[in-house]
């Protein structure tokens, strides 16, 4: 894979020698995730910022409250990838990103821009035995609705209701 910072994980070795990138064994799940489809057009050529936030990178940092606060003001730049904006197709207008399934990661777009509405499309590679990719972003405003579908587009999916996706088997 191409060398990004989220991608750097443990069970992957980087090799800017020889590949100019990151190789994994086989038994590593790799998928595209692209996010586009945002209310504002503040987001328009904006970086998308992603860092690993596995359990493990979070306690470490939660004991060091110095570096914890550096990381959380993006000042720590050595953690993130900075993934460009992409307006070519699919999807037009957004950022189509690889993540290392079966760990955690901390997004936010440009200076924290604030949305109220933001489409994430996962690969058609995507298999319902894969590994789930999870994500945290900050929250600082109240939104009217929030809504998890199975299917793209929320059509002909199953709608979880919320607060019951932390109880959901991750086969469903």
């Amino acid at each position: 894979m191409p060398y990004w910072h989220h991608l750097d994980q443990p069970e992957c070795t980087v090799d800017l020698d020889v590949y100019n990138g990151i190789v994994c064994p086989n038994t590593v799940q790799v998928r595209r995730i692209a996010f586009y489809g945002y209310d504002s057009t503040v987001f328009d050529m904006q970086n998308f910022k992603v860092a690993r936030w596995d359990d493990d990178i979070v306690a470490d940092l939660k004991a060091d409250p110095e570096a914890l606060e550096t990381f959380l003001l993006d000042e720590g730049w050595e953690h993130f990838s900075r993934i460009p904006f992409k307006d070519i197709k699919l999807p037009t207008n957004g950022w189509a990103v690889p993540f290392i399934t079966n760990h955690k990661y901390r997004i936010n777009w440009g200076d924290g821009l604030d949305f109220k509405q933001m489409k994430i499309w996962v690969s058609e590679r995507w298999e319902p035995t894969d590994y789930p990719v999870s994500f945290v972003m900050n929250f600082t405003d109240v939104r009217e609705a929030v809504t998890f579908t199975s299917a793209y587009g929320g059509e002909n999916g199953v709608v979880y209701e919320n607060g019951t996706l932390l109880d959901t088997p991750l086969a469903d």
